[in-house]
């Protein structure tokens, strides 16, 4: 909005006439800038009339609007009325001196002339300089301001709570407050005021600019940010704000700085050569905007000692069918372990007794084939540091031990013990059979595939368990076990040989013992009978055999003599009765040694004389020793 001044021209009159009696030159009215509007009064006798005139430097007129102006009524300072004529005056000449004047003619045709020179010039001009960022914390200096055709300058800060070091300076430096950061900018405005009476000649110029406070942050991330020795740790130094970064800087320990990747990026990685060694390790991150602000942000990381890892195990190459103690044997890092893992093919984690624990076992169970079983360990400490160590268990063809023998026998029968071994490696160093002492001897070889039992005879009835262990050239072992029944056999058959007699043709046979109900009898190989007695038998050799009820047998032989020979006719003598005598007598003139003689059905002699016979019929017989 463009200023109005009101000049009362008769004050400039005053003046005009002072400065007329001192050089007769006309006096300054005015100075005011291009353009603008300016009300001008001269004061007279009421009832005049009035002529403006305007002038250039050159006396040449320059043409009004309205050249006798407007008449006004008004009061001075002590309350009097006045009146005369005013003009509003349009400066839009160029700037320059111009000549102002005023004719008044009274009603009484007084003339009287007022003239005086006003002076036109440019406006101010000024610039409060680029929007610009400014780093926090630190003065702004407004050093691209500028202003020309100013009398004054102020600065003002617009809702800001900041100040200046001097406020009407052209270039001042502006300490900003504690609003203008929570805010994030600040406006500052430069009033320029321009030359002329009480800097009002002209309209001020006003100009602003806009100073935002680059926030500008440096915070470290590290991922991870405690990291396990020989592991890689991702750093950024996430920087934001409102300007463009420039250079980005990580500082610290020289030595730990080669550990970085590059320390002049943003997002180097640590330890990515795995050489750090467990400790702390620090760095500063510091960034650059092109507006000159710089942040930065410290981290600290931690590599912790890892953990080693070497699987111990009782062996490596198993038999099957045997269990296998491991062991993770973790050492170093934390020394204290939140988790122990075993991996590897699933179907092969059954085999062992706990997949969590350091020290598992490995069962080569009868679900285990032959073959490699890969497993691998991890332990975890409670850093999170891990290690891992790897084993391959190896697990044999399966060694099987079969024993074939009979497994019931009788007393006095010899056993021949086979011990079988199969798989395996195929080669068997060592063979070997073990049970009581007391029964043992009665193998023939301990440490033989095929011993015989009771090869001497001497096994008394019992139960015989022997155990057969055989063991290949891997190491590997596999047993069975066999059980003998030794029954007790029968005794030896007691036989009562019955011979033919005289007139007879057969014999016979009876066993006298053992007799039981559990007892059966056979001749010669024939069948075997309840009965004892085997009659009707020829004159021969028999063995007769007898079985119990365990089916074990004994024996023993008898033979059936032949039929005797009967003694030849006896020859007899009679004696008979004389006058002497009354009595005869019979003798038998072929007697022979072992024969006997009886007479009429006596009991046989061995005498063959018979006296003192009365008469009659006498029927000797003679008997030899087979009682024929």
């Amino acid at each position: 909005m463009k200023q109005l001044a009101y000049i009362f021209f008769l004050f400039l009159l005053v003046v005009a006439q002072a400065a007329a009696q001192e050089g007769n030159e006309p006096y300054e009215i005015d100075v005011v800038c291009q353009g603008a509007l300016r009300t001008y009064r001269a004061d007279g006798e009421n009832g005049s009339t009035w002529r403006w005139m305007l002038f250039d430097a050159d006396n040449n007129p320059i043409p009004l609007d309205v050249e006798e102006g407007r008449d006004f009524t008004g009061w001075d300072e002590e309350g009097n009325q006045i009146q005369g004529s005013e003009y509003v005056m349009d400066w839009k000449f160029q700037p320059g001196i111009y000549y102002l004047s005023v004719e008044q003619t009274s009603e009484f045709s007084c003339d009287s002339l007022q003239k005086g020179y006003v002076q036109i010039i440019e406006g101010p001009d000024a610039f409060a300089g680029d929007n610009r960022l400014a780093c926090i914390g630190n003065p702004v200096d407004l050093y691209d301001a500028w202003a020309i055709r100013y009398s004054e300058v102020i600065w003002e800060a617009i809702g800001g709570d900041g100040s200046f070091d001097d406020p009407t300076a052209e270039r001042p430096v502006y300490t900003p407050g504690p609003r203008d950061y929570e805010t994030g900018y600040v406006t500052l405005s430069l009033i320029a005021f321009g030359e002329g009476y009480d800097n009002k000649a002209c309209e001020p110029v006003i100009q602003t600019v806009t100073i935002t406070f680059n926030d500008l942050i440096a915070e470290i991330t590290a991922v991870p940010p405690d990291v396990c020795e020989g592991e890689p740790v991702q750093l950024n130094g996430n920087p934001s704000g409102s300007g463009n970064f420039i250079t980005h800087t990580w500082s610290g320990d020289a030595a730990h700085l080669l550990l970085l990747s590059d320390p002049n990026s943003v997002d180097p990685v640590f330890n990515a050569t795995g050489d750090a060694e467990p400790g702390d390790y620090t760095f500063i991150y510091t960034v650059a905007d092109d507006a000159g602000c710089e942040a930065n942000d410290e981290i600290t990381i931690t590599i912790n000692a890892a953990p080693l890892a070497e699987i111990i195990a009782d062996v490596q190459d198993v038999c099957k069918n045997l269990p296998v103690q491991l062991n993770g044997n973790p050492t170093g890092g934390s020394g204290v372990y939140a988790s122990h893992t075993w991996t590897g093919d699933a179907a092969h984690l059954e085999l062992l007794s706990d997949l969590n624990i350091v020290n598992p076992i490995f069962n080569a169970t009868g679900d285990a084939t032959a073959g490699n079983y890969n497993y691998t360990y991890t332990v975890v400490d409670e850093n999170g540091c891990e290690a891992s160590d790897e084993i391959t268990i190896t697990v044999s063809q399966e060694l099987l031990a079969h024993i074939d023998a009979e497994t019931e026998v009788c007393e006095g029968v010899d056993v021949h013990i086979s011990g079988n071994a199969s798989g395996g490696s195929g080669t068997y160093s060592t063979h070997s059979w073990t049970g009581d002492a007391e029964q043992l001897v009665h193998l023939s070889d301990l440490n033989i595939g095929n011993p015989v039992f009771n090869a001497d005879g001497t096994a008394a009835p019992d139960i015989y368990t022997f155990t057969y262990t055989v063991a290949d050239d891997a190491g590997c072992e596999a047993s069975d076990e066999i059980s003998i029944t030794v029954n007790e056999a029968p005794e030896v058959p007691v036989l009562v040989a019955i011979h033919p007699e005289c007139n007879e043709t057969t014999g016979s046979i009876e066993i006298t013992a053992p007799l039981g109900a559990e007892y059966t009898y056979s001749l010669n190989g024939g069948e075997f009978q309840a009965n004892g007695l085997f009659e009707d038998l020829t004159p021969g050799d028999y063995t007769v055999v007898v079985r119990n009820a365990e089916n074990c047998l004994n024996q023993a032989s008898a033979t059936i003599l032949p039929v005797p020979d009967a003694p030849g006719v006896p020859v007899l003598a009679a004696t008979h009765p004389d006058c002497d005598n009354p009595t005869g007598s019979i003798e038998v003139t072929n007697a022979e040694e072992g024969y006997t003689y009886s007479l009429n059905g006596g009991e046989f002699q061995s005498n063959g004389l018979f006296e003192d016979l009365t008469p009659g019929d006498y029927t000797v017989v003679v008997r030899n020793a087979e009682n024929c």
